[in-house]
């Protein structure tokens, strides 16, 4: 599945390739679908898999891959990536936002919202 996420189907290539031999299509990359990375309720935004490495470590009786560790690259979209209207620029306004709320709510705060005190924290010269 996460394959599928960074090139389009088979179906969608041949459709194309048929529609571009026809001279009805011009050719441009076809749209992936909207990637959503979830990182909590409140850090939802939109993404394109830039890198996709998968190692594969351990195999069944039949050489079905059981264990593998991935490699995940991904680039934020943001509105210059996304067309006007596209959910997924809706969805970057949404995430900057909340950006903004959680940057204000952190100079506002005191040593105290992150669980310190104030004799916890000692600077020294090296």
């Amino acid at each position: 599945m996460l394959e599928m996420l960074v090139q389009p189907t088979s179906a969608q290539l041949r459709e194309a390739s048929r529609l571009s031999k026809k001279g009805t299509i011009e050719i441009s990359p076809i749209e992936m679908p909207l990637t959503l990375f979830t990182w909590g309720s409140k850090r939802v935004m939109p993404v394109r898999l830039t890198e996709l490495s998968i190692n594969e470590s351990a195999f069944d009786v039949h050489l079905n891959p059981i264990r593998a560790s991935l490699s995940i690259g991904f680039k934020v979209l943001t509105v210059s990536d996304l067309p006007l209207g596209h959910p997924g620029a809706e969805l970057y306004y949404a995430h900057l936002a909340q950006k903004e709320r959680l940057a204000g709510a952190a100079r506002t705060a005191g040593l105290g919202s992150l669980g310190l005190r104030p004799g916890d924290i000692t600077v020294g010269r090296g």
